[in-house]
C-alpha cells in the first residue's frame, strides 16, 4: 500500500505537512508525540489502512510542516488540525494522539463535531504550577525519580533505577512492600 505525502496550506501561509494512505471508508487522523513526526507510525500504519483510510499529520516544528515558534502551542495546532479535517478530510474522522498529540486531540474533540471518536495514548493530564506540582503522580513519580537519579552515581542504568523507585511500590502493603520491591526488581533485572 502507498503512503502518499501532500502538504496542507493555512490562511497564513503556514504549512501542515500530511501522509495518507488507504480508501476505506472510515477515516483515522493519527496525531504523533512531541519530538517525533509521523514516521512514528511507520510500523502500524499500513495496518490500519486494511480498515481505515488514514490520516497522519505533523505539527509546527516537526517532519516537514513550518517551523514558526508562534504556532507552537495547543490553540494554534489543534485549530489548523480542525481546519485540516474540515477541508481535506471532509468527513467525520476518529482521532488518535499520542503523548502531546494527545493533548491535541482531546482540543480536537472538545472543539470539533467532525472528531466522532477519540483515543488517547498516554496524554500528559497534569499540572505542574506552583506548590500544586507537589500533589501530582508525574511530580512524585516520574520527576522525582529523574533528579534523584541525576543526583547519584551509583547505578547506571536509568530504567532499572526507576523500576526500583517508582512511585507505585507505595501501593503494595508496608509489612510486604520491601520484599516485593526486591523480588520484581531482581526479575527487571536479570530481564534487562
Amino acid at each position: 500500500m502507498k503512503i502518499h505525502n501532500a502538504q496542507y496550506k493555512i490562511d497564513d501561509n503556514s504549512i501542515l505537512n500530511y501522509y495518507e494512505v488507504g480508501t476505506a471508508k472510515n477515516k483515522l487522523l493519527l496525531l504523533h508525540a512531541q519530538g517525533t513526526n509521523s514516521c512514528s507510525f511507520d510500523n502500524v500504519v499500513t495496518k490500519l489502512a486494511k480498515y481505515y483510510h488514514v490520516y497522519m499529520v505533523d505539527y509546527y516544528g516537526h517532519g516537514k510542516s513550518s517551523h514558526n515558534p508562534e504556532k507552537y502551542n495547543l490553540v494554534s495546532i489543534g485549530n489548523d488540525i480542525i481546519g485540516f479535517i474540515e477541508n481535506v478530510i471532509c468527513d467525520s474522522v476518529a482521532v488518535l494522539g499520542h503523548s502531546s498529540g494527545g493533548l491535541i486531540a482531546a482540543y480536537i474533540a472538545a472543539q470539533s463535531p467532525r472528531c466522532t471518536k477519540l483515543i488517547l495514548e498516554d496524554p500528559p493530564f497534569f499540572s505542574s504550577w506552583g506548590e500544586r506540582r507537589y500533589n501530582t503522580y508525574n511530580y512524585m513519580d516520574l520527576s522525582s525519580v529523574c533528579h534523584n537519579f541525576l543526583l547519584q552515581d551509583v547505578e547506571k542504568d536509568f530504567v532499572y533505577y526507576y523500576f526500583k523507585n517508582q512511585y507505585c511500590w507505595n501501593f503494595f502493603p508496608d509489612e510486604s512492600r520491601e520484599t516485593v520491591r526486591e523480588k520484581l526488581s531482581g526479575f527487571a533485572l536479570k530481564y534487562r
